[in-house]
């Protein structure tokens, strides 16, 4: 594969890519003219995220955590000091998006392993940026489940008296279909802490899990 506008290579054993990829597998195996002579560009991915992807393909892990570690902290720690402080600066939002644009059902199931687990532990009052709400409103369906994960997290958490001054300034930017769903969700939203609230993120990361069968990581 040649990645990014520069088109760096990656030697990927085929058999890998469409394992895993039925766009691959359609792609190698079917009448693409780049995969007559095994190579695809893919100039709109970048060389970070790709790396991420490779890294995945071959060992199942992103960042040197397996997904079975990932669904262990989930379910039986919320304590900082357990988790893997790297889980902070990956792209996983892209690496998702790069998932559903591949048909990567696995790797979809690992980043979304790893996006909850940073809201679950890393950032239990935060919620993702606005950049984040952007990628994922351009680039997944409505059907993603991530992006309901990104709806609920705002439900419980957003609170504007806590946006910079760039925060506010960029408000602007998001979709608007996410803006009426989260002032739909916002309007009806007691208090955090009173009696009737009643939290829409779920402790559960599986309740943002698609269907994959023997993919599922």
């Amino acid at each position: 594969l040649k990645i990014g506008r520069k088109e760096k290579p990656f030697n990927v054993h085929k058999g890998l890519l469409c394992h895993y990829s039925k766009y691959f597998n359609a792609a190698f195996n079917g009448g693409f003219k780049e995969a007559n002579e095994d190579t695809i560009s893919l100039r709109e991915v970048t060389v970070k995220v790709f790396g991420i992807v490779f890294d995945w393909l071959y060992t199942q892990q992103i960042l040197g955590l397996p997904c079975s570690t990932i669904r262990e902290q989930c379910s039986t720690t919320n304590k900082r000091s357990e988790c893997h402080a790297n889980l902070e600066v990956i792209p996983i939002l892209e690496v998702y998006v790069f998932g559903d644009c591949y048909d990567m059902p696995g790797l979809r199931a690992a980043a979304t392993y790893l996006y909850h687990h940073i809201y679950l532990v890393h950032h239990p009052h935060s919620w993702p940026n606005f950049d984040a709400v952007v990628t994922a409103w351009k680039n997944l369906p409505e059907s993603a489940l991530i992006r309901r994960m990104i709806l609920d997290l705002y439900s419980d958490r957003y609170d504007q008296s806590r946006l910079t001054s760039q925060g506010q300034k960029t408000l602007h930017l998001l979709p608007e279909d996410f803006v009426r769903e989260m002032m739909g969700r916002l309007s009806h939203r007691p208090h955090v802490g009173h009696s009737s609230f009643i939290a829409s993120f779920a402790a559960d990361p599986k309740v943002y899990l698609e269907e994959t069968g023997p993919q599922n990581p």
